[in-house]
Parts: structure tokens; sequence; C-alpha cells
């Protein structure tokens, strides 16, 4: 491990044993929601409060002791130490959140009253700059519509690695966090025999529910990627896994030195891909499009920005607020009418939006146009069928009303006493026998043609 890193652990390692901290962590355990302090919020307490100690040179119970005396002093010190960051070149808004979100917290932990405390303004983010600049969405003029700037992403995705590409139409796809996602392991896959794989459980950090699908295209990257690069995976084992690149950083970062090809056995082995191993991957993306971000700025293609894609898409299709907040897991207002939906339902309202959120359209497309056309053609079929069975029936009509009238006049010379061979010499009398042939014919043709049209239609 660097000496630098050795350092600060050997310091927090001293400053832990100060009962000031110990009396933080078992209040942020208790407060948890869970009741169950997670990795994430104590390395957010331990990187401030890791500075903040050092800076004003005295130990936690003596920061308490002080606030206890003076509390006015202690809001003027937590001033003092934002400035301090701001000089170092820390982000303004950073610091803010640093101070009086990390710190004030261990001050408020330990019963300091710091509801007078007043919390400087945020400035204007230039991450929202940024993203104002490569928007996410743009206005389609003619149908007076927004619609997914395809081209952008595309070209973003094209930078990507292939786990990675995957990851992005997964963000894009579901709205999950990056955190919850990155934690599915390798049975979420395999397990789900449903063209949409889909998600039924709760955020790893609130509890809140959320059950949402994958996008047809996720869903298939998804199934060739576990079948590909998983395969000797067990249903246990993480989903997504760093790359041999990002082993080798691994490594240097635990060793503090690089890599050499007998240290092979030392590599770690399907460790986890973490978030923020995504975001760096993200942010060399973004920066090889040529897409400037500046120092200690956020990428304008972040993952948590990706995430949003997806309540944007929500909004444009119409989908209830409560909805879309049980898809993405928000905290709010879920109602138990969408929660009680089955999964088919669910995927109803689904397919409302997957639209909205599809990047590669061509090949989708491409099958769309296909079926339209095979649909139309047999729309022509079905029509042509319908006219001849028409006309077919109009002719029918014609001719049952001829034999009508030739079985009412055969029924009438009946009466009269007049058989068909009195008729027939009656008729030879007063027409030639060409002319009386050519009659016969007729009639004869007339009733085949008859015959043929009602069998066809039985």
């Amino acid at each position: 491990m660097p000496r630098q890193k050795t350092e600060v652990a050997e310091r927090w390692a001293e400053i832990e044993k100060y009962a000031t901290i110990k009396h933080l962590k078992k209040q942020l355990t208790r407060k948890a929601r869970r009741q169950r302090l997670s990795d994430a919020t104590w390395r957010t307490y331990r990187y401030w409060l890791g500075k903040f100690i050092p800076f004003t040179q005295k130990n936690p119970d003596q920061l308490i002791e002080d606030a206890l005396k003076d509390n006015e002093e202690t809001e003027n010190l937590l001033i003092d130490f934002k400035n301090f960051c701001i000089d170092q070149g820390l982000d303004e808004n950073v610091a803010i959140n640093g101070t009086h979100g990390a710190v004030r917290g261990f001050y408020r932990h330990n019963n300091i009253n710091t509801q007078n405390w007043k919390t400087p303004f945020h400035t204007e983010r230039k991450v929202g700059q940024i993203d104002d600049s490569n928007p996410l969405f743009l206005r389609n003029g003619s149908k007076k519509k927004l619609i997914l700037n395809r081209d952008l992403l595309r070209e973003f995705q094209s930078k990507l690695n292939y786990r990675d590409q995957m990851i992005m139409d997964c963000l894009i796809s579901t709205g999950l966090d990056d955190g919850d996602l990155l934690k599915l392991n390798v049975d979420f896959v395999r397990n789900q025999r449903e063209p949409r794989l889909f998600l039924n459980g709760s955020r790893s950090k609130t509890l809140v529910p959320i059950r949402v699908f994958f996008s047809l295209t996720a869903s298939k990257k998804l199934r060739d990627y576990v079948s590909k690069e998983r395969s000797k995976a067990i249903d246990g084992d993480p989903l997504f896994v760093i790359n041999n690149a990002e082993r080798k950083k691994e490594f240097r970062k635990r060793y503090g030195r690089a890599y050499q090809i007998e240290d092979l056995d030392k590599l770690p082995n399907d460790t986890r891909l973490s978030p923020n191993s995504l975001a760096i991957n993200f942010r060399s993306a973004t920066l090889s499009m040529g897409i400037y971000i500046p120092e200690r700025q956020q990428s304008p293609l972040r993952p948590k920005r990706l995430r949003k894609v997806f309540e944007s898409a929500c909004t444009h299709a119409g989908i209830d607020r409560d909805l879309r907040d049980l898809f993405m897991g928000h905290t709010g207002n879920q109602s138990k009418t969408y929660q009680g939906k089955s999964r088919e339902e669910l995927e109803f309202y689904y397919e409302m939006v997957e639209p909205k959120i599809t990047i590669q359209v061509d090949e989708e497309s491409d099958e769309i146009d296909r079926l339209h056309e095979e649909l139309k053609k047999a729309q022509e079929v079905k029509s042509d069928r319908i006219d001849k069975l028409e006309i077919k029936s109009d002719r029918i009509d014609e001719l049952e009303k001829r034999l009508d009238k030739i079985d009412l006049e055969e029924a009438t010379l009946h009466k009269l006493g007049i058989s068909e061979k009195k008729l027939i010499n009656a008729i030879k009398e007063k027409v030639q026998d060409d002319e009386l042939d050519k009659l016969m014919t007729e009639t004869e043709k007339l009733r085949k043609q008859y015959n043929k049209i009602a069998f066809d239609i039985d």
C-alpha cells in the first residue's frame, strides 16, 4: 500500500478510538432505514472528518467540548474549513455539501444544536452548463415532440467496451441507480425465461420497492454476455466484474507498484465492478468524443444522468407519476394500486416507454417495417378475396332470380297443362333450329356457372 494511504489509514484508526466518533457511528446506524450503516455513508464521514480534524489540530472529543462552550465559534470554524477547501481547489458546492453535511452531522449526532447554523447558498452548477451543451433529448421540429438524442448516445456507446455498453443500455432502459444495477448477480439473468428481464426488489439504500423491466435489447445483450463472458460463474457471483486492465489498476492500488507477469496469482479475481470505476470509464469515453470536461467537474454522460433518461421518457409517454416512482424506486407516495399490479399489467405500461428509450433503433425499425409490410400484404390479399366473394355473391343473387323466374314459368305452364315436350315443339315452330340450339346452350352454361359458384362458396 502506498505510504500516503498508509498514513491516512493509521491516522483514521487513531481517530476512531475517540468516544465521540464511536457515538457518531452508533447514531448513524440507529437512524439508518435498515439500522445498518452503509459503507458509502461511512466513507463520506471518514473523508470529510479525515480532513476537518487535522485542520482544527484538535481531537474529536475536544471539538465537541468546544462546541458546548461556544456554539457560534464552532459555526465559524466550519466556515473557515469550507473556505480552506475552496482555496485548495475544491469545487465550492462540493465544499458546502461536505462541511454542512458530514462535518455538521458529526456535531449534530453528538447532541450539538446546529439548527441556527446558516448553510451557504450553492452557486450555479457548472455541470448544469455542460449538460445543457450535450442534451439527451432534442426537439423534433416537424412533430413538435422531444426525441432521444440517439446520435450522441450511439457515438458515446461506440467508445465503451463491451461490458460497459450493456451497462449503459441497462441504465437507460430501467432508470436503475448504478449502485443497484452493479449489485445484481448472475442468477438474475439465468433464472428468467421471459423475453424482458424483470427486477422485483427494493433499493439497497432506501429499501423502497422497485419493479422494472429491462428492454428487449438490454435483456438480449445481458443473456449473451452471461453465456459468453460469465459462463463459468456460479449463480451467486457478481454479474458485472472488472476486466483485466481494471484488475491491474486494483493491483497497483493495493501493492503500490505496477503489475508484473509473476504477480498473476495476486490479481483480484471476479471482483465486482464499482460505481466509481464505471464513472471513470464513462468519463474517459466522453473525453474521447472530444467533449471538454473541466477539471473536477462531472461528465455530461455520467451514469447518474443516464438514469434520468428513463425518468424523462416516462413523462413523455404519459406514465403516471406513482407508476414511474415504482419503476425507478423513488422515495415518494408510491400508489398501492400499482404495487399490487401483476407483471403482465406493468409490462403493458413499460411497453409504452420502451420505444422512447431505445438507442439502436435501426434493426428494430427494419423488423417493424418488415412486419408492417407483411401485414399490409395480408390485408391486401384479404381485401381481394372479399371483393371476389362480393362479386360472386352478386352473380349468385342474379342467377337465383333468373332461375326463380324459370321455375315460376315452368310451374305456370304445368298448371296450364302444357308439357315440356309440347313447349319445345311450340318454340320450334316459332324459332329457327340454330336459334333454339343457341338458347339451350346458354341455359346449360348458366346452370353450370351457378353450380360452380355455389360450390366455391360452400
